[in-house]
């Protein structure tokens, strides 16, 4: 996997930010899993979820955002949506993730998202020196420094979680 090349990685090194990588067999897509497979605590492993607002009746779909929290957490979507002004979000159709990320289940990123889209992350990824998060290809992760993140996507922090 070292030879693998992600937007996500391509992001880090024009921006010349340090991180480091972690292989794993991934099976289950889940942040547990690469957690347990890496040797990396859950807490410190931070998800990528992709949601949008909740289309109005007669309306075209909504806008889409991304939010990036604990594995070990479960994203509140009211939080969400008022943060960014919306009267309500959903999780987005898994069939859009790949079309507007260009990242499938399992490996969505924080970075290099195909299309700009804002990016949520929970305030208790500030907590850590460093979290681990997806790079962007199956069984691939990376730690860097949560601040590094944040500078890098313009991310709002805030408390995501239900």
């Amino acid at each position: 996997m070292s030879g693998v090349r992600t937007a996500a990685l391509e992001v880090l090194e024009r921006a010349g930010v340090t991180y480091e990588l972690r292989a794993f067999e991934q099976v289950e897509r889940t942040a547990g899993e690469a957690a347990a497979k890496v040797g990396w605590p859950l807490e410190q492993t931070f998800k990528t979820l992709l949601a949008r607002a909740v289309p109005e009746p007669g309306g075209r779909g909504g806008a889409y955002f991304l939010a990036c929290l604990p594995g070990d957490a479960r994203l509140s979507l009211k939080k969400a949506a008022r943060l960014l002004g919306l009267k309500r979000a959903e999780m987005a159709p898994e069939a859009d993730l790949r079309r507007l990320t260009g990242y499938v289940r399992g490996a969505c990123s924080p970075l290099g998202s195909r299309r700009p889209l804002p990016l949520l992350v929970d305030e208790r990824a500030l907590l850590y020196g460093r979290i681990m998060v997806s790079a962007g290809a199956r069984g691939l992760q990376l730690l860097l420094d949560p601040r590094d993140l944040v500078r890098l996507t313009g991310a709002t922090v805030a408390d995501l979680v239900e």
